[in-house]
């Protein structure tokens, strides 16, 4: 994790344990999120990339 307080801004690493969907085993699959605060605090743009 990587946090950023004065651009607000974090980007965060980590995994999804494998699941069944529909019948379809799905999984693992790592992933990385950037995230944008605003000055409350609150999430105001979220990029999601999953392999």
């Amino acid at each position: 994790m990587i946090i950023d307080e004065q651009q607000r801004q974090a980007v965060i690493t980590g995994h999804f344990n494998e699941f069944i969907y529909h019948e379809q085993q799905m999984g693992p699959w790592r992933f990385v999120m950037t995230l944008q605060f605003n000055e409350k605090g609150l999430i105001t743009h979220q990029q999601d990339w999953i392999n």
